[in-house]
């Protein structure tokens, strides 16, 4: 299929928070979906399909024991933050579901066309929780800081008169510095994969995804975006541009008047009088 292509224009992005033309970025019933180059020749030759899984929950779950064996959340709010309630506990709750995502704004897609997002959100998480990790190891500030967190609030707990269990469970520990560089080798098969997503990320493509009344009973409209469990044919794809390799996305573009219109029409509102029927 001959995907019609937009040409990528980032002072329209700064200036209206659009990443298509208004036709399309303005139409109610047009979702979008950020990713990677090396996704593109699956996505238009057989289209939006439950993706395969590229990280088991089992691995995810193995660093996140890292993680509170050592009582700690790490540095960057995008590592265990994330990979812990989003990636371990939303995405892969249910071993038989592979979603596929879907934003409702294209600026909320153009985050995952992004170099820092190569692989989805799951891959980012696990490359910033490894690095967090490996500053661990490498830097004795962190260690300490750390050490003196724990300390803090462990003595809150007691002065708080907690219950024992919560005090137990913040009791100080000391983490071996030998045992989490011999927990990390032993995950190098998964920060390779996170790792090689990213250098395989040459420039991002975000696609404007038409949907219709056929599509609703396939949909589920949640905090996360659209998701279905089925395939969104290629014939859907209504266009596409491709996003710069080095391009870096502002996260905090308004356009909330245009999801506030968004909601009392379209797609949203027809999911919305679903949820309200069901």
């Amino acid at each position: 299929m001959n995907i019609p292509v937009q040409v990528f224009n980032p002072d329209r992005i700064a200036n209206v928070a659009q990443l298509f033309s208004s036709e399309i970025d303005r139409d109610p019933w047009v979702v979008f979906h950020g990713t990677s180059n090396f996704n593109a020749d699956a996505i238009e030759r057989e289209g939006f399909r439950p993706p395969l899984r590229t990280v088991l929950r089992e691995e995810l779950q193995r660093i996140v024991n890292v993680y509170e064996t050592m009582k700690w959340a790490g540095e960057n709010g995008g590592g265990l933050p994330i990979l812990k309630p989003f990636s371990l506990d939303y995405d892969l709750r249910d071993p038989t579901a592979r979603p596929s995502f879907f934003a409702v704004m294209s600026h909320g897609a153009l985050l995952y066309a992004t170099r820092d997002f190569a692989g989805g959100e799951k891959l980012r998480s696990l490359r910033i929780a490894f690095a967090d990790l490996e500053s661990y190891l490498r830097e004795p500030a962190i260690r300490e800081r750390h050490e003196t967190r724990m300390l803090a609030n462990f003595h809150t707990l007691i002065g708080m008169n907690a219950h024992p269990s919560m005090i137990e469970a913040a009791r100080p520990v000391k983490v071996d510095v030998d045992w989490l560089r011999e927990q990390i080798d032993a995950l190098a098969n998964i920060r390779r994969l996170a790792d090689d997503a990213q250098r395989r990320h040459d420039h991002g493509i975000v696609y404007a995804v038409k949907l219709t009344v056929d599509d609703l009973q396939s949909l589920h409209w949640s905090n996360m975006g659209i998701e279905t469990t089925t395939t969104i044919p290629v014939s859907k794809i209504h266009a596409k541009i491709a996003v710069p390799r080095d391009y870096s996305c502002n996260l905090f573009l308004d356009n909330s008047e245009e999801y506030l219109r968004r909601m009392d029409s379209g797609l949203l509102a027809a999911l919305k009088s679903l949820r309200v029927a069901g």
